[in-house]
Formats: structure tokens, C-alpha cells, sequence
């Protein structure tokens, strides 16, 4: 994850969904009457994916930085992660570790 997007992540992804879909909602009803009103469902339809999509990553990004057996949970569970390996530099020691022992040892007071 990027500092940019750390540092941006919402502290409340709820909140900000609602005022998504409040904000969806009011297109909806100031362009009721118009005409052309299938393109504006269509278009408002994707605004609501796009905001349960936002604030479902939000929300679990959220849930896995703030608890370390979480993120040690995401990463022993993902298949594709669990076999890759890092090479990890410690003061005249080379070792390769794999993504769940670093987290491990990360999550450690």
C-alpha cells in the first residue's frame, strides 16, 4: 500500500458511504420527470457499486491494519502469497523468509 493511501484511508467508511448514496439519491430525485431516465438509472446504478466497492475496501483495510492477527490471517490464507518467498537482509545474515513469518515476526510486540 502506498503512504498516499495510507495516510487518506477513512477513519470512517461508513459515514462516508452514506453520504454516497445520499448524494446518489438526490441526482436521483432532481432528475426525476426529465426524460432520457434509463441512461441516469444506468449511470446510477454504477455510482452504487462504485461506493459499496469503496467503502467495502475501506473497511478492510481498515480491519487489517489495525490488527496484526488479522493481516497474519489475510496473509496465511491467500495461496498465492503463502509460497512466495523474500530475501531478508540482517546485519551479515541472508535468509529467506516467507510473506507469513514476516508477518508474524512484524505483529510482535
Amino acid at each position: 500500500m502506498e503512504a498516499y493511501q495510507r495516510e487518506n484511508l477513512p477513519s470512517d467508511p461508513a459515514q462516508i458511504f452514506k453520504f454516497a448514496t445520499y448524494d446518489i439519491g438526490h441526482i436521483a430525485a432532481e432528475m426525476e420527470g426529465r426524460g432520457l431516465i434509463g441512461a441516469l438509472n444506468r449511470m446510477l446504478l454504477v455510482q452504487y457499486f462504485s461506493a459499496i466497492e469503496a467503502y467495502l475496501s475501506d473497511r478492510l483495510i481498515r480491519l487489517v491494519l489495525d490488527d496484526p492477527k488479522a493481516m497474519s490471517a489475510l496473509v496465511k490464507g491467500n495461496k498465492e502469497w503463502i509460497v512466495l518467498k523474500k530475501s531478508v537482509i540482517k546485519p551479515g545474515v541472508l535468509f529467506a523468509a516467507t510473506s507469513c513469518d514476516w508477518v508474524e515476526a512484524a505483529s510482535l510486540p
